[in-house]
């Protein structure tokens, strides 16, 4: 393999970069580790780096060096492994790519007698420590020493002190005040901005940009079997990973969906609801804690009031115990609970919802996307019952997918055994219980792997001395047969501890119309059976042919039989559309987000027929295809956006950057709605004229024009100020509907600019630059999202940005470092980006005097982040760090895009032709287009009507 490149920093650079990065993990804790050799006289600079990457990926076959960082005996600073990857640390202790440590170390040997950690190396080691810390809100005893993980080790050395190394740390924190750390990220002030000619990165410009392109070209890195490293195996194994550190980010968590971010006032409703739990314990860190003592108030408080309300209202109290799916993190299980209790309160049942926080869905896409890797070709034939499944099947079980499951299923047993939360919840129930007789009905459902959990927590309940419940209701079961039929199948039926019981799954052939990351064509209990049990065709509950296949559960759900079962299946999809034998769900993910489903639910849980009114239930405005909806950005699907359903299939991108030929053909736009396009290029700008951005825009129109667009709008120069450009966007989305495809694309100068209004959590606005910007007439991010949330559900928007910014309209992050460059195709190159003068930013906020801002439907947005209204589409020509570049009078990402399109949009996925823009463009370039949109859209079919 070649040698990678790392990148020396000092102090100062690594602060910068710390500050500017964007993880994509949540970092927990900083684990300090010493070389022990090489030690100080053996450093020789970048040949001592490289040695220690030879020897971690060659002779202990990890996938890349250990460490996230390494610090040289003279305070040089190495970068290492990718910040969006875990470390090879400590086994048990290493986190996976949703969360987990930051990993260091410190060349030399520390034990009693050899190298003393001082001078510059001791100021770098604190200095990265405190800059980590600093970066993701930790306090200074979140430092673990690597003996201090398990490790029989000494390291990082006998001479280094734990306590008093911890408090110099905290000396640290307290001689910086925040807002001097703070200052990376919100933005350079207004001394900065006079000097014009200063860098994003100030002077260290070129160490950060070159360090940030390393990482992020390393995270890009497949992990191949052959080099999955022991220590990233066993943090794979998320359902026992022991994070370490106590203090996490705790930014309001946004809701699935749209709705309203989990605040204060939201976390105060869900304490009475939500038991969250981490590895079958109550959970004492993360976005939502739970103790004992919150699970007394639930009952002794609040289920007691809820109690005398049924009372006055002349009916039982009636509990539902809800468990989702086992491959949810905390805060998509968080989201499901905050959409479903107020609709469970409304129709007289009080929740309780078990947020079991496992998170493994990453983890298993992450190991199908390995899987896949090993046969390309494979995943391209048909069918794949008989091709690509069966050896995705095999790959899987190889790469540790039966210790991913088994993991998972060890928290689910665990929560329910003395000492775990549910077996406390369960023992609390059954004194409720006791203490109210008849006047309380307790109910259970599961999802997914939920059916595992309760598997579990019903019998623990029984035993507590629960007396009874009223239904269980399974959704998709991934239990397996024979723990189903030993733990609960005997309690089914009337005059029994479970008096009835419903299972809601899709029938044979939906089941195999399924997906997995779009990797394993069918659906997740196929991939359980075969693959994550322990024997291949394992028989699982939810799957027809296993129940089927078996005399009793034949007999207790009735099938084939004259006399009806004690047990009900409802098989989806039903012919039914509302009453008490309805489901609709066509994916293993969806039955919780299901209307037939969840109306069914409730009716059983409430005793009521199909005619009888009750509250309706509002479903996401996605459809998951598995439990988990946190997917890495490479590895989510959609089947519904903004309620238009879409024709497109599940895809990985990952997989088609491999599988997909060069070049895609072409196909017919078909539909019968409208395809028009506003195109606008600006190069005539007084204080910084460009030379490219109308050949750009006349481009895009000739392209256009030829792939079938009827009305493409040419807007240029002097036509092109703030109120010409926001009447012909306007003029665009006029009067579309629902089949219409749209397209704005824009190449001129990006900025940014001080917030007027308040509503940007880093203090600045981003902007476009109309040719009248001087007049402070900046056509800023909430004036493009306050027109384009006007855009109706079901019309196609898509954006092509050839300007640097973050990638979506409405937050258009400050670009970062990119020296001087020749283009794409040799000739001198140009940035695409407008510092804005003292004397611009005074015209804006005169401008923006007294005038108001929209804010669309999302309010107050979070920095950098895809809003949860997201609906179009955004090709970009840079990333957030860097500039887009024009050369020989043409933008090079319009350049290429356009040569891609060629005459006849190509019939593939936003995702796959994302991938052959950044194959265009090659490795290393200097420029990375992006492609930002809501995670659901990326499997949308290119340009096509919805």
């Amino acid at each position: 393999m070649p040698t990678p490149r790392f990148i020396p920093l000092t102090l100062a650079e690594f602060e910068e970069l710390a500050a500017r990065y964007t993880f994509s993990r949540r970092i927990t804790a900083l684990h300090m580790h010493h070389t022990w050799r090489p030690r100080h006289r053996d450093y020789a600079g970048h040949a001592t780096i490289v040695g220690m990457w030879r020897y971690h990926t060659q002779e202990k076959g990890w996938s890349d060096i250990a460490q996230h960082a390494t610090i040289a005996p003279d305070g040089t600073i190495w970068t290492g492994r990718s910040w969006d990857l875990p470390p090879a640390s400590s086994v048990g202790h290493n986190g996976n790519s949703l969360a987990g440590p930051f990993m260091f170390e410190i060349i030399g040997d520390f034990d009693a007698g050899q190298d003393r950690l001082e001078g510059k190396q001791r100021e770098s080691v604190i200095g990265v420590i405190v800059a980590i810390q600093r970066r993701h809100g930790l306090g200074p005893e979140t430092l673990r020493f690597h003996r201090d993980l398990g490790s029989p080790k000494t390291c990082p050395g006998q001479g280094i002190e734990f306590a008093g190394f911890v408090e110099a740390c905290r000396g640290a924190h307290a001689a910086a005040p925040a807002s001097t750390r703070r200052r990376a990220v919100r933005g350079r002030g207004a001394a900065a901005r006079k000097d014009e000619e200063r860098s994003p990165f100030g002077d260290a410009e070129d160490a950060v940009a070159s360090a940030m392109l390393a990482m992020r070209e390393r995270a890009r890195a497949k992990l191949s079997a052959e080099s999955a490293e022991d220590d990233h195996a066993e943090g794979m194994r998320a359902a026992r990973i022991e994070w370490d550190g106590g203090g996490v980010e705790r930014a309001p968590v946004a809701v699935r969906g749209g709705d309203a971010p989990l605040d204060p006032a939201m976390f105060g409703l869900l304490r009475r609801h939500v038991v969250n739990l981490t590895q079958g314990v109550f959970s004492s860190s993360g976005i939502f804690q739970t103790s004992r003592a919150d699970v007394d108030a639930m009952f002794d408080e609040h289920m007691t009031q809820a109690l005398d309300q049924a009372k006055q209202a002349g009916h039982p109290l009636r509990l539902v115990i809800f468990a989702h799916g086992g491959l949810v993190s905390e805060a998509a299980g968080l989201g499901i609970a905050a959409r479903q209790v107020d609709w469970w309160r409304r129709n007289g049942v009080y929740p309780i919802h078990f947020v079991w926080e496992t998170g493994l869905g990453p983890t298993i896409a992450q190991l199908l996307k390995q899987a896949a890797a090993r046969m390309p070709g494979a995943l391209s034939r048909d069918p794949f019952d008989w091709t690509s499944d069966p050896l995705v099947e095999v790959a899987a079980r190889a790469l540790g997918g039966e210790k991913v499951w088994g993991g998972m299923k060890w928290s689910a047993s665990r929560a329910s055994e003395p000492g775990g939360g549910a077996r406390y919840v369960a023992e609390r129930l059954a004194r409720f219980c006791g203490a109210h007789g008849a006047s309380v009905q307790v109910h259970a459902v599961g999802h997914s792997a939920g059916s595992i959990f309760h598997s579990h927590f019903v019998p623990a309940a029984l035993t507590a001395g629960v007396a009874r419940f009223e239904t269980l209701q399974l959704l998709a079961p991934a239990v397996r047969l024979d723990s189903f039929l030993e733990r609960l199948g005997p309690q089914v039926g009337k005059g029994n501890a479970i008096a009835a019981l419903t299972m809601y799954t899709m029938a044979r052939d939906w089941e195999r119309r399924d997906s997995v990351a779009g990797i394993y064509r069918k659906s997740l209990l196929y991939l359980v059976s075969r693959a994550l049990e322990p024997n291949g065709e394992t028989p699982i509950l939810g799957l027809e042919e296993s129940v089927r296949d078996n005399a009793a559960c034949r007999a207790l759900f009735g099938l084939g039989t004259p006399a009806a079962g004690a047990a009900t299946v409802v098989w989806s999809k039903s012919e039914a559309s509302e009453g008490r034998h309805a489901s609709r769900s066509s994916t293993h993910g969806g039955f919780d987000e299901d209307v037939p489903t969840m109306h069914s639910i409730v009716r059983r849980v409430l005793g009521v027929g199909d005619l009888d009114s009750i509250e309706a239930f509002t479903p996401d405005a996605r459809s998951r295809s598995l439990d988990e909806d946190a997917w890495p950005p490479e590895l989510q699907w959609v089947t519904r956006v903004g309620g238009a359903p879409s024709a497109a299939a599940a895809v990985s991108p990952g997989v088609a950057d491999e599988a997909s030929p060069a070049t895609a053909p072409g196909g017919p736009l078909e539909g019968t709605g409208a395809r028009v396009a506003l195109c606008v290029g600006i190069d005539e700008y007084a204080s910084a004229p460009l030379e490219g951005c109308v050949n750009d825009a006349t481009r895009w129109k000739r392209t256009l024009e030829r792939a079938g667009f009827t009305d493409v709008q040419l807007l240029t120069n002097g036509e092109a100020t703030r109120d010409g450009m926001l009447a012909a966007l306007d003029k665009l989305i006029q009067g579309r509907r629902p089949g219409d495809v749209v397209v704005f694309q824009y190449s001129g100068h990006g900025t940014h600019l001080p917030d007027v209004d308040g509503d940007e959590d880093d203090s600045e606005d981003e902007a476009l630059c109309p040719v009248d910007l001087d007049q402070g007439r900046f056509l800023i991010d909430d004036d493009l999202r306050e027109v384009l949330t006007r855009v109706p559900d079901g019309v196609n928007l898509t954006c092509f940005f050839d300007c640097c910014h973050s990638g979506t309209v409405t937050r258009l992050v400050r670009p970062g470092p990119v020296a001087a460059a020749a283009g794409v195709r040799g000739g001198p190159a140009r940035k695409r980006y407008l510092r804005a003068t003292d004397a611009m930013i005074d015209a804006h906020r005169a401008f923006r005097k007294g005038r108001p801002v929209g804010r669309g439907r999302s309010g107050r947005r979070a920095l950098g982040g895809v809003l949860p209204d997201m609906r179009e589409m955004v090709f970009t020509a840079c990333r957030a760090d860097q500039v887009a570049f024009e050369s020989d009078g043409q933008g090079d990402f319009t350049r290429l895009v356009t040569e891609l399109l060629s005459d006849r949009v190509p019939d593939e996925s936003y995702a796959e032709f994302h991938a052959r823009i950044l194959r265009a463009f090659g490795s290393g370039a200097r420029q990375e287009p992006q492609l930002n949109c809501a995670d659901a859209s990326r499997a949308l079919r290119l340009l096509r009507p919805f």
